[in-house]
């Protein structure tokens, strides 16, 4: 078996900063002080070149024109370089970059022994041979990619090596076909995990080792020898891959129909609402496989039954089995006795907090100042100095997996990602102020048995800018949340009717998919999921198909919701106002409000000790 070879010194490339962006910049003016100097000064030209006769009067340059056209230069990463904690920038520097740094690092011998692992996973799925490369073929390069997974519950980090191809050097149609590859939704994985919270169920998570050398690749391509293993006297050979690699464009699409075809020979049936849910019901037996990528979770009311998947999914895959305390960013903390299970991202929250130099800010109440909607100030200055669109993507993340009580705020700061003001990145501040004091929330599902439930709402042109009605909805099942929206409306309404008749909209089509979700996870769920809305005129407009002067300007594709109605997929009925769970969605509430629909959608403090 072939070690590492020791590495070499290289010299480093050119970054792309260095290249682009010299430190310091220097303007055109600077250089053409400089050649006025040197013009004046003989001394400071090149003696070889001839000079000027100093008794013949010259005439001054002529003066530069200033371009109305200044080049614009982005630098998304030079300009919030100050944002960049201490902690954040040694976190990075004890991740090598390259295969050289890496055993040049103090933590080489640990490095190694990552590679080496890696190494022998290859060798040990065939995922190459070694060839000549045929004429008129090219080869694709490959680079180490280095990783240290924090350690849970206090054991020691995990030092991780993954050798990745170069895909962006394929060419499609001749390197790969189709690429895509899906991922279960996170609003199916809350609603598996709010099954297991109620009825109980066995639950434990899988990780694939090299999950993606399984797959079999049928293009003919080649890869050069990885660094630190290019074998003596045939250093002109390449690899031909017989099995996909990490970095391929289609290496995703090739596992994921490689663990759809083993899987369904135990019997499993992939869920046509989400393809990455697997589903096997008998009589007195239940169980769900959740795929992402590389990760799963194993679940039934049998715990023999866990046992035994995990069993035949050996036979194939090299895998390791754990507790499922965190699966795809989400902290599971369960208490079965009491027949709950939270979802929360506290360690992500400090890592953004850290990130952003919020860490020491004081907490606030609520995500956003009560009663105060941002505008755009047509007089005021645009900052380029401060980290917004990645605290924005940040948020949003965080608002998608599990805080629906922050999703107005952040979709109301998104609004302006591209020309941010002061006031602006003041409310952004002001959202990870309320996480400061958050940041142990998270989702609770259970005790409470109640069936799936939606919520509907708008806030009738609360848009001052656009005045255009905002749309917020949640559907809640056993207690908690499992999918909601907060979204400006695309087109303007002309009432509060017509705003809820949308927002109602919006909401049956997401119905209709937890709908047929349903379905496929309890065969026999066959009644219509109760919609609640505040609104009178709207719940009739639903009903009757009623046509006048004030309705009949309403898009048509609108009326989905009468469609469903009828269908029976749906059951709009009216909630009064200070029941409508889905308010938080739409509007800035002051507290006490604002804590109290909080806790009744099932946004709570999460106990870690559970």
């Amino acid at each position: 078996m072939p070690q590492i070879a020791e590495a070499t010194q290289v010299q480093p490339e050119p970054s792309y900063e260095s290249l682009n962006h010299p430190d310091p910049i220097e303007s055109p003016s600077s250089h053409l002080e400089i050649s006025s100097t040197q013009m004046a000064d003989p001394t400071l030209s090149n003696s070889s070149a001839p000079q000027p006769d100093s008794s013949i009067p010259m005439d001054p340059p002529p003066p530069m024109r200033a371009s109305p056209y200044p080049l614009r230069i982005r630098e998304p990463k030079r300009q919030w370089k100050s944002f960049q904690s201490i902690d954040t920038q040694q976190a990075e520097v004890s991740e090598p970059s390259s295969f050289s740094e890496a055993m040049e690092s103090s933590d080489a011998h640990l490095w190694k022994a990552a590679i080496q692992e890696e190494y022998d996973s290859l060798m040990s799925n065939k995922t190459w041979y070694l060839t000549t490369l045929p004429p008129n073929r090219t080869s694709i390069k490959s680079r180490w990619v280095f990783k240290v997974k924090p350690g849970v519950n206090g054991s020691s980090p995990r030092y991780k090596a993954r050798l990745v191809a170069k895909g962006f050097s394929q060419r499609p149609g001749i390197d790969f076909e189709e690429t895509f590859s899906p991922v279960v939704k996170y609003d199916t994985l809350r609603v598996i995990l709010s099954l297991v919270a109620a009825l109980d169920l066995d639950m434990s998570q899988l990780d694939v080792k090299t999950a993606f050398l399984y797959g079999e690749i049928s293009e003919e391509i080649y890869l050069q020898q990885p660094e630190g293993y290019v074998l003596a006297g045939q250093e002109n050979h390449v690899c031909r891959l017989q099995k996909c690699l990490y970095g391929l464009k289609q290496a995703s699409r090739v596992w994921n129909r490689h663990f759809d075809s083993f899987i369904k020979k135990f019997g499993l049936q992939a869920s046509n609402a989400d393809p990455c849910l697997y589903v096997r019901r008998s009589k007195n037996e239940l169980v769900f496989v959740v795929i992402w990528v590389d990760d799963c979770l194993v679940i039934s009311n049998n715990g023999d039954m866990v046992t035994e998947i995990i069993e035949y999914l050996s036979k194939i895959f090299e895998m390791r089995c754990t507790q499922a305390n965190h699966f795809v960013g989400l902290s599971i903390t369960r208490s079965r006795q009491d027949k709950t299970l939270y979802l929360s991202q506290p360690d992500y929250i400090k890592k953004i907090l850290k990130r952003f130099h919020m860490t020491d800010c004081h907490p606030k109440g609520t995500p956003a100042q009560p009663g105060c909607r941002l505008t755009y100030n047509t007089e005021g200055e645009s900052l380029s100095d401060v980290p917004y669109r990645e605290a924005i993507g940040s948020l949003l993340y965080l608002t998608i997996s599990s805080r629906p009580d922050i999703a107005f705020a952040v979709g109301q700061v998104a609004q302006f990602a591209e020309n941010p003001q002061q006031h602006h990145w003041a409310a952004v501040r002001r959202i990870f102020s309320y996480l400061k004091g958050t940041q142990e929330y998270g989702i609770r599902f259970g005790p409470i048995n109640d069936q799936l439930k939606g919520y509907s709402d708008s806030d009738f042109a609360g848009d001052t800018t656009t005045r255009r009605s905002t749309t917020g909805f949640i559907f809640l099942l056993h207690g908690g949340p499992v999918a909601w929206t907060s979204r400006r409306q695309p087109c303007v309404s002309l009432s509060s009717t017509e705003a809820e008749f949308v927002a109602a909209s919006e909401a049956t089509k997401e119905a209709v998919w937890l709908k047929r979700l349903m379905e496929d996870i309890t065969p026999e769920w066959n009644k219509p999921i109760p919609l609640m809305c505040d609104n009178q005129s709207a719940i009739q407009l639903i009903r009757n198909p009623v046509f006048h002067q004030r309705t009949k300007h309403i898009d048509v594709r609108y009326y989905f919701v009468r469609e469903r109605q009828e269908a029976g997929d749906v059951d709009v009925s009216y909630i009064s106002t200070k029941d409508q769970l889905a308010d938080p969605l739409t509007k800035v509430l002051p507290n006490p409000r604002f804590s109290e629909l909080r806790q009744l959608i099932g946004i709570v403090s999460v106990p870690f000790k559970a």
